[in-house]
């Protein structure tokens, strides 16, 4: 109440300087994509779904300039990942947690899993959506629901929280919302002016 919004969550300036160095390297000009997944035996009803994400991938490539950043545990990672052009696999290059966390903080765009990363866009003003979410449940209070659709009372509108599994069509549909909201953002039209 006293400053009018949430205070972001930052990394140290040496992780934070690390993911802009690693995203102007691998990703380049191209919008960076941070997508957590998960795929964990004991509680499996939270599993992303990589048949889902895989056809997501193949479909983004020849339609949006944008590079996919899976974050995710070695033993999380599908090996079909590594032949997409426009998907990195984050630990193929030595990242440890707070790295992932630095990248979700600098990227564009954050997308994937319900799972304890993912807190760092949700206190920052970057758009992002969570699948596979229960969060309407549980945040009753400080929780706008919209049919499968939920956000936090303190979020923007690209900013959510989706219900049930991924499809292909539901990523689809989701991450177009982000990418037109990146590409109006102000800092984005700035920079299309500026290299005019």
């Amino acid at each position: 109440q006293k400053h009018g919004s949430l205070p972001h969550l930052k990394s140290r300036a040496a992780a934070s300087n690390w993911a802009t160095a690693f995203i102007e390297r691998h990703v380049g000009t191209a919008v960076s994509v941070t997508v957590q997944l998960r795929k964990n035996a004991e509680n499996p009803a939270r599993n992303s779904d990589y048949e889902s994400w895989l056809a997501f991938f193949e479909s983004c490539s020849n339609s949006y300039c944008a590079k996919f950043i899976v974050i995710c545990s070695h033993a999380e990672i599908d090996s079909r990942f590594r032949g997409l052009p426009n998907v990195i696999v984050a630990k193929d290059l030595g990242t440890a947690l707070e790295h992932d966390l630095a990248l979700i903080e600098a990227a564009d765009i954050h997308m994937g899993a319900s799972s304890g990363p993912g807190t760092i866009a949700q206190f920052n003003d970057k758009p992002y959506c969570i699948l596979n979410s229960a969060m309407g449940d549980k945040f009753v209070e400080s929780f706008i629901v919209e049919g499968n659709r939920g956000r936090f009372a303190f979020s923007s509108r690209n900013q959510n929280w989706i219900g049930g599994k991924e499809t292909p069509e539901l990523l689809a549909r989701e991450f177009d919302l982000m990418w037109k909201a990146v590409q109006d953002s102000p800092a984005n039209i700035s920079q299309k002016k500026n290299s005019n």
